[in-house]
């Protein structure tokens, strides 16, 4: 007869060989995000309702449909809630934004992103890390192994970065940090970096007031103002933003 020991640890054994096979099945049961979901490494510090929403919405990305061509974008809050279509009009838009997202998570769910095939693909990725404490090394330097990885993966599909949003003043030593760094490494990741911040930006370098509905998130001018600015890049692609 087993005693309690012995059937707690069987039974601990049992979920560990499930949760290894679920992941060696590549995605064919759940987003590769979707694994990561018991990591104190990722989910440090997250609420309740942030676990809720990022499971929610892998699920919903992993429904849709892969594209050909047009452009795809990868973010957080700020790409999932813009209103890609309306920003973008006549272009093929797939938006892979995950609310609550970090850099850490982006390179946990590439395989998600790598079964399109866009003509362009832009990443705005960052700005939950430092709410996080994540240090700019780390952001800029899970944000090149992503390009590295869509590089490999999406040969023929153009990478653009865009630059860390402003946003509350206490935060942009962070954020200028963080985008040296990834504007630094730009030709050597094989991508273009794309500086939005003077469209944004007001004189001290902080999201301007009439631009956001918290300091970090965009409301409608906010959007337009960085459709305005990043437009051709995404209709036919560029090699910088004037500054």
């Amino acid at each position: 007869m087993k005693t309690r020991k012995q059937t707690l640890i069987v039974g601990g054994l049992l979920l560990v060989a499930l949760f290894v096979f679920l992941l060696a099945a590549g995605g064919r049961f759940f987003a590769a995000d979707d694994a990561t979901q018991i990591s104190a490494s990722i989910w440090s510090g997250y609420k309740r309702e942030a676990k809720t929403h990022v499971s929610q919405r892998l699920l919903e990305l992993e429904s849709l449909a892969p594209i050909e061509g047009g452009a795809l974008f990868i973010g957080d809050s700020i790409t999932e809630f813009a209103p890609l279509a309306s920003m973008f009009p006549g272009v093929l838009i797939a938006n892979y934004g995950v609310g609550w997202g970090t850099s850490d998570g982006l390179l946990l769910r590439l395989d998600q992103i790598t079964r399109n095939a866009p003509d362009r693909v832009f990443v705005l990725m960052g700005t939950n890390d430092i709410h996080y404490g994540h240090a700019p090394e780390h952001i800029a330097g899970n944000i090149v192994a992503a390009v590295t990885a869509l590089r490999r993966d999406m040969p023929d599909t153009e990478i653009y970065v865009i630059s860390l949003l402003p946003r509350e003043p206490e935060s942009m030593a962070a954020v200028r940090a963080a985008n040296a760094l990834l504007k630094e490494r730009a030709a050597a990741g094989g991508y273009v970096y794309l500086d939005v911040s003077k469209a944004l930006a007001a004189p001290d370098g902080s999201l301007r007031a009439d631009l956001t509905t918290d300091g970090l998130h965009l409301n409608a001018p906010g959007y337009a103002a960085l459709a305005k600015a990043m437009g051709l890049c995404v209709l036919s692609g560029c090699e910088a933003l004037p500054q």
